[in-house]
């Protein structure tokens, strides 16, 4: 079941990126939600990477913040990264959600997760009419260009 989106709206205004989270009786007190409505859209939005819903631990759930790797994510983010930085994914490369999901043993939903995360700290790009259609692309680097100017001879007289 999933909640509307005025619902969803509702909770996210009660979340301060980086802190716990009230408990769920709270939550549904202070938004006029039932509790399972609470639950149900706390679950959506660990899956946006909005909230970290861990609805059976001790350490509680939070709210993460902007750009703030999904701690189930923290190796697939490492891995990306590392691919980026050591040029085996280059700039302006469509990256490939399926398998690297695959790699990592995640949906491509999770990987999705990762991807706007690093979105938002300027590694990647989401393009809609992208070159390869619609993808998370790496961000290009001043090495990129690099890499792409032809070898050019000089000429001297």
């Amino acid at each position: 079941m999933r909640i509307d989106a005025a619902e969803l709206n509702r909770l996210i205004d009660r979340l301060v990126p980086g802190s716990r989270l009230p408990l769920i009786s709270r939550l549904a007190q202070d938004t006029g939600l039932d509790a399972l409505d609470v639950r149900t859209g706390l679950a959506q939005l660990d899956s946006l990477g909005i909230v970290h819903y861990q609805p059976y631990s001790k350490a509680g759930s939070r709210a993460l913040e902007h750009g703030e790797i999904h701690p189930d994510d923290t190796d697939a983010a490492h891995d990306i990264t590392t691919r980026i930085s050591t040029g085996t994914y280059k700039g302006g490369q469509a990256l490939p959600d399926g398998l690297i999901a695959l790699r990592h043993g995640l949906t491509t939903s999770q990987i999705t997760r990762v991807l706007r995360a690093l979105a938002h700290q300027g590694l990647v790009r989401y393009d809609r009419a992208g070159p390869h259609g619609p993808a998370f692309y790496v961000q290009p680097t001043p090495s990129d260009a690099a890499d792409r100017t032809p070898n050019t001879p000089s000429h001297h007289q």
